[in-house]
């Protein structure tokens, strides 16, 4: 799991790499709104999450806390399959 947060924008997202088939690679994806943030997936990288990945914080501690749980990826959230690291 690789997270990214904004804080003065107000939103993060999640990156999932699942190791047991049919887990691929996913993002957190938001259906209602595409908010017009810019999230690193990886600082040492000038590369992205989708815009459509962006969540807000309290949807993304949500997750989280989800995730602490069960140690699993969190169904409390939308995913997208993203095909590009």
């Amino acid at each position: 799991m690789t997270l990214t947060v904004d804080p003065e924008a107000g939103y993060a997202a999640i990156r999932w790499f699942g190791m047991d088939p049919p887990e691929g690679l996913y993002v957190t994806h938001n259906s209602e709104v595409e908010p017009q943030v810019d999230l690193l997936t990886d600082g040492g990288t000038p590369n992205c999450f989708p815009r459509s990945a962006a969540l807000s914080l309290g949807d993304i501690r949500k997750a989280l806390v989800e995730f602490v749980s069960t140690g699993k990826r969190p169904v409390g959230v939308n995913w997208e399959w993203f095909d590009r690291l």
